[in-house]
């Protein structure tokens, strides 16, 4: 959500999401998707290689958001 707003989307924003993640987080991802994509208003979640990094208890994972 904090990406939403240093990007200036609105609320009710359509996004898709992207994501840099090892195995762990992707695993997670994947096992969450639907909720994850039902709370943040995302038609999809993509993988994408050289995004912004952060810190996601303990592991480096790139997250970026576009609006549709």
């Amino acid at each position: 959500q904090q990406m939403r707003k240093a990007k200036d989307f609105e609320m009710m924003d359509r996004i898709n999401i992207f994501v840099d993640a090892d195995a762990d987080v992707a695993s997670a991802i994947e096992s969450f998707k639907d909720y994850i994509m039902s709370e943040t208003l995302a038609d999809s979640i993509s993988a994408k290689n050289g995004l912004e990094a952060y810190d996601i208890n303990g592991h480096k994972t790139g997250i970026d958001v576009e609006k549709i």
